[in-house]
């Protein structure tokens, strides 16, 4: 009888000189469980492929959003202090007279941005003023008008334009003492017209170079006087009571050794519509002085750029960048509620290359109605786009 066991262990065990070796069997994989393993490594990679680029683009989307709200809200914050005292101690257009731009009118020659903004010959006297928009471009001729905004939204008492003119009082913390001869509630500005200079006294001799020396923001000087101290002097001031501008006189405007400021109402000051001069205010105390300061905000290749007007001049002036990757501005001015509200379109830095539909939708749907389709139109859908808006209450 033979051992079939030991027979087949025979067959499978190789004697050599020094080893020994069995071969062993092994069970492959077959081609369905193949297929099975590789279909299920297609989808767990594929999944963690589709999550990796969808966590790059909500990155990329996210911090598109972040750096566009950074950009304007910073923009937002430097000209709030500017906003809040847009008008303070300036007239207002009131009464249909366009007194704004009347009481800035000085001596003939170079004229103040603010003797452009508003205008009497408008039909609609009065809106401009302290808050004036304008078409694009207009900045680069605030003399030309027809590049101002005079006209409102149909039915309503509301201003639109893609460049902002404003005028605020600038704080100085600089008091002065009105003149003996003067009793509280008494007007200083009869209806006469005589234009007589005004002398203030300055309460501490130290605020005469308080004054003369006045900086402000970044160290700029905004025209209190030249090196020589009270010559050529082409500054505006207001208190914040009195509402009637006050030019500092040409020449001996500040006298620093009487410790006296001379003033005097604007030269044409004179209101044809009411065949008077009509620019009358009292006095009823110590009064801060305030330096006026005009400036315009506009777009401009990719930048929200703020132009300052040295001197209140519109020949002079310094260009600043507020706010980088914006498309556009847009401002709303309510004229009937003093409400000033700011539209700015920015994008973000990932640009796509396909304009996108969404962003069109976007873009109607968050600013008015009443935005002209080339404003919405000019905004590279490419990118990202985020609008930011802001509104200020204008006191005045």
């Amino acid at each position: 009888m033979i051992d079939t066991k030991a027979e087949a262990s025979t067959m499978n065990t190789k004697i050599g000189r020094n080893w020994i070796y069995k071969r062993a069997r092994f069970s492959a994989f077959t081609v369905i469980e193949l297929m099975i393993v590789m279909m299920v490594t297609a989808v767990v990679g594929g999944v963690a492929v589709s999550a990796f680029f969808i966590t790059i683009n909500s990155y990329n989307q996210a911090d598109d959003h972040v750096n566009a709200a950074r950009e304007v809200e910073f923009a937002m914050i430097t000209l709030r202090p500017q906003f809040t005292n847009i008008g303070l101690g300036m007239p207002n257009n009131t009464g249909g007279t366009g007194s704004f731009n009347i009481s800035f009118t000085g001596p003939t020659g170079s004229q103040p941005v603010m003797a452009y903004m508003g205008d009497i010959t408008w039909s609609n006297k009065s809106w401009g003023g302290p808050v004036t928009l304008g078409r694009i471009g207009a900045h680069n001729d605030i003399t030309n008008q027809s590049l101002l905004v005079s006209t409102p939204i149909t039915g309503t008492r509301i201003f639109a334009g893609e460049e902002l003119f404003y005028v605020w009082a600038v704080p100085t913390k600089v008091r002065l003492q009105r003149g003996s001869e003067w009793s509280n509630n008494v007007n200083v500005f009869s209806s006469e017209g005589t234009n007589p200079p005004i002398e203030f006294k300055f309460i501490e001799s130290g605020d005469v170079r308080k004054l003369v020396d006045f900086e402000y923001d970044y160290g700029r000087r905004i025209g209190v006087s030249e090196t020589n101290r009270g010559a050529n002097v082409r500054s505006w001031i207001v208190f914040p009571s009195f509402r009637i501008p006050l030019l500092i006189e040409e020449s001996g405007g500040i006298d620093q050794f009487n410790d006296t400021l001379t003033v005097r109402v604007s030269p044409y000051s004179y209101d044809p519509l009411a065949a008077d001069y009509a620019f009358q205010g009292s006095l009823h105390g110590y009064e801060e002085v305030h330096l006026v300061q005009a400036a315009s905000i506009f777009a401009n290749e990719g930048n929200l750029i703020q132009r300052i007007y040295e001197n209140a001049s519109s020949t002079g002036y310094f260009d600043r960048v507020l706010a980088t990757n914006v498309f556009g501005v847009y401002f709303v001015y309510d004229d009937e509620r003093r409400i000033l509200t700011m539209y700015t379109v920015a994008c973000g830095n990932s640009y796509a290359g396909v304009s996108s539909a969404y962003n069109t939708a976007y873009l109607k749907s968050n600013l008015p109605d009443h935005v002209p389709d080339e404003f919405i139109n000019n905004a590279d859908r490419g990118y990202r786009i985020l609008v930011e808006r802001m509104t200020w209450r204008i006191r005045n």
